[in-house]
């Protein structure tokens, strides 16, 4: 009450404020601060009635509204007819305001049951990371005892499918990896439309068990689909123009598939440069892409 009060006679904008929460307090000041004000020869108007005040009259006036509305106060004897809060809504307007009344009942409904969806997602999310942290465990148990092995060694070839897109400053090291695998491999490449001669690099390598297909450009999928189709073994491996294999990769890779039930198997790909700055923070998307 002691704020809201102009000083000096003058009129005054008064905003009691109460967030939207608990309006006691609101509530119990307003009728003391009309009474005080009234008592100082106050009267009160809307923003609307102030702003149709031509010639005010009177002692000085002050405003207020409970909540978390405003209003604006000062000198004015202007009628009630002129004040926009008393004229019917017709038309356009009318139906604006239907709208956001229709809007904001929505909202009351909406976002509850969005606060309701987001708690049942975060335990979701919660559950499933505890359930990985189990999981693994009883995975890495399963996988380090003595005497496990996924069946007999598969060494039959494979095929190992690149799609490359502008990979110019990447493709000849991928490539070089790949020839030194010690496992028996064909290396497919599928040129997806570059225009930095990727495919001429890659066909002028001269590496053994290579072959450049060149498509238009449609995407890396359709590169990979295009690489399955031209795959002479039952096994393909499937990787990136700018990956580098470890020669031992792709026998550490296909061994799983000695177990009949085994049908996909995923590689723990790792960032090579991981002292640079951008190399760093490829590194933790890499961590957080696969973990999440």
């Amino acid at each position: 009450v002691e704020w809201a009060t102009p000083e000096d006679g003058e009129g005054a904008s008064v905003l009691f404020h109460d967030a939207g929460g608990e309006r006691s307090q609101t509530i119990e000041a307003l009728p003391k601060y009309i009474e005080k004000m009234k008592a100082k020869g106050y009267t009160f108007t809307t923003v609307s009635g102030a702003m149709a005040a031509q010639q005010p009259t009177g002692g000085p006036a002050a405003a207020g509204t409970s909540g978390a509305e405003g209003a604006a106060a000062r000198a004015a004897d202007s009628d009630d007819a002129l004040q926009a809060a008393h004229h019917r809504a017709t038309g356009a307007t009318l139906w604006e305001g239907r709208a956001l009344v229709a809007a904001v009942a929505v909202a009351e409904w909406t976002v509850p049951a969005l606060s309701v969806g987001l708690l049942v997602v975060g335990v979701a999310v919660m559950g499933r990371f505890g359930l990985m942290l189990i999981l693994a465990r009883r995975h890495h148990r399963q996988r380090n005892r003595r005497r496990f092995g996924w069946g007999p060694p598969v060494t039959g070839p494979v095929s190992v499918v690149v799609p490359a897109y502008n990979e110019k400053e990447c493709i000849a090291n991928t490539l070089r990896s790949l020839a030194r695998s010690t496992h028996p491999i064909e290396i497919i490449v599928v040129d997806d439309g570059s225009t930095d001669g990727t495919a001429e690099i890659a066909e002028s390598l001269g590496l053994p068990g290579v072959r450049v297909i060149r498509q238009a450009n449609a995407g890396k999928p359709a590169a990979l689909d295009n690489g399955v189709r031209h795959a002479r073994y039952d096994i393909v491996v499937m990787m990136d123009g700018d990956t580098v294999f470890e020669p031992d990769t792709v026998r550490h890779l296909v061994q799983p598939f000695a177990d009949p039930a085994v049908g996909a198997v995923a590689g723990n790909a790792k960032v090579g440069n991981r002292r640079t700055l951008i190399g760093a923070w490829q590194h933790i998307e890499y961590v957080m892409g696969f973990n999440l």
